[in-house]
Order: C-alpha cells, then sequence, then structure tokens
C-alpha cells in the first residue's frame, strides 16, 4: 500500500466492447474494455512515478495529464515498466542539449484496486 500524489491519470482502451465483434482479445478474456493508468509519487521515489493500473477510479477522480490527487493506493508489482518522460524543466536541463526533453524512463508497474482519495 502506497501514499502519494497522483499526478497522471488516463483511461487506456482494450479494443472494443467485449461482446462486440472487433473486441480485443484481453476485451474478450477479461470482459473488459478499459483501465485506468496512474502515476503515483510517493515522498521517497525520488520524484519518480510508480504506476498503477487500476480498473475502477473514485466517483468525480480527475482524468488527465496535469492533476494532484493524495491518494492510498495497493497494488502487486507485476514488472518494470519503460516510458517516456515528459522532458525536464529548465532549471534541470544540463549544458548538454541532448539531456533535454522526454527521455525512456523504468518505473515499477503495479496492478492494484481503485484508489481511495485522501484529504
Amino acid at each position: 500500500m502506497f501514499d502519494g500524489v497522483a499526478r497522471r491519470a488516463v483511461r487506456v482502451e482494450v479494443g472494443g466492447i467485449p461482446e462486440g465483434d472487433s473486441a480485443s482479445d484481453v476485451a474478450k478474456r477479461h470482459a473488459i474494455d478499459h483501465y485506468y493508468e496512474l502515476e503515483v509519487f510517493t515522498d521517497d521515489s525520488q520524484n519518480y512515478p510508480l504506476i498503477f493500473c487500476v480498473r475502477e477510479l473514485p466517483n468525480e477522480f480527475p482524468i488527465g495529464a496535469d492533476i494532484r490527487v493524495p491518494v492510498r493506493v495497493a497494488g502487486f508489482f507485476f514488472k518494470n515498466w519503460l516510458y517516456s518522460t515528459r522532458g525536464r524543466s529548465h532549471s534541470e536541463e544540463t549544458a548538454d542539449a541532448k539531456s533535454s526533453g522526454p527521455q525512456a524512463q523504468f518505473a515499477p508497474l503495479l496492478i492494484g484496486s481503485a484508489p481511495i482519495v485522501l484529504q
């Protein structure tokens, strides 16, 4: 279980209505058409996210790439996930021009239940 701040929550489509002819294999096997991907930053994550895949979000939970929601979320480690960063701020850039912009980064990917919004 982790307490942190969700800074990104996006809906991920898995390919159609589970009963439809155009449904993906995942949609057919698991009877789902979407899940949510959360980037959660904890006090000790050194400004690197933990990525949670969850089936549900609480009512009125914001969705987007720039949110700030304190959450508690439980999950099981699934694998290391290679994702593309959103670039670095001007203060983080070095003199080397190649270091600015998106870069590949590993993060733990966890499968979890819906997050609990903290006050």
